[in-house]
């Protein structure tokens, strides 16, 4: 849940603009830049009521078949890992995606297809960090990580 406030407030900063930067070659992409930078330093967690801090906020160049977005990614109440892709060309829908039995990655390659196609995508490791997904020993005797893993991740 508190995942999505941070997504739906990230869109609709991203959508607005923060500041007109001149670039001869393309003054839009600048001003797309400036937005996507302009996340860093803001204060989330007053909006979701749980500390929020944002580690990347930059754009990133078309890889491959990947268009061009704005990467967000950080940690909710410093625990959750999260990575939030909004690209240029959006379709104004976004995608959520899963990671399988019992996460503990953000594994964004998973959602590169809706990316493809246009879709803000969102990803979290369900709030905690472990190399294997069927791991469970992050919530034994451990409430918040259950809590975390249930609902907050």
């Amino acid at each position: 849940m508190f995942v999505h406030y941070v997504i739906f407030t990230a869109i609709n900063l991203a959508t607005q603009p923060v500041f007109a930067l001149s670039d001869e070659a393309n003054p839009w992409l600048a001003l797309d830049m400036a937005n996507c930078m302009a996340h860093r330093g803001v204060d989330y967690g007053s909006l979701i009521g749980t500390p929020v801090d944002i580690e990347v906020s930059e754009m990133q160049g078309g890889r491959g078949d990947l268009p061009t977005y704005c990467q967000i990614a950080g940690w909710i109440d410093s625990d959750i890992g999260f990575e939030f892709r909004l690209p240029l060309a959006w379709n104004r829908r976004l995608l959520t995606a899963g990671c399988g039995l019992l996460c503990g990655k953000v594994e964004m390659d998973r959602t590169d297809d809706a990316l493809v196609r246009g879709y803000a995508v969102a990803h979290t490791d369900m709030g905690h960090q472990a190399d294997n997904i069927s791991d469970a020993s992050f919530a034994y005797k451990n409430r918040e990580a259950e809590i975390n893993f249930n609902h907050r991740g």
